[in-house]
């Protein structure tokens, strides 16, 4: 039998031969987080990797704000400003601020994403891509 779709994008994710049930580290094509999530992103990043540590490449990475736009809370408006002076610092172009659309979406729509792509996310309906 061939190799399923899975598989093909694991092996070139990968640069090496999988099977399923393989576990493997891959380079991915994109990574997204959420207004809800990505302030705890950007907190981790910057606790192990250092204040002043660059993210991997600032033009494969987006953010989008749709969970809890408009802001309903102190914390929030806090959360997304975090991300907000975060993506300015690195240079992440991509951020798809309040009334945008939603976060996987977007993505797509921007044509950001393509077939057979690596996405990360933040997100339990990023399979949904």
């Amino acid at each position: 039998m061939g190799k399923t779709a899975i598989v093909k994008i694991m092996e070139r994710a990968a640069g090496k031969p999988v099977k399923v049930g393989d576990r493997v580290w891959c380079k991915i094509d994109w990574s997204t987080a959420r207004d809800f999530g990505g302030a705890n992103c950007v907190l981790q990043f910057e606790k192990e990797m250092g204040a002043d540590a660059k993210v991997w490449d600032p033009d494969k990475i987006a953010f989008t704000f749709d969970l809890q736009a408009p802001s309903h809370s102190e914390k929030v408006s806090t959360n997304q400003k975090i991300i907000r002076e975060f993506a300015k610092k690195q240079g992440i172009k991509r951020v798809f601020d309040i009334n945008n659309g939603i976060g996987q979406h977007v993505m797509l729509e921007a044509g950001m994403i393509k077939p057979g792509d690596v996405v990360l996310g933040t997100d339990s309906h990023m399979n949904l891509l």
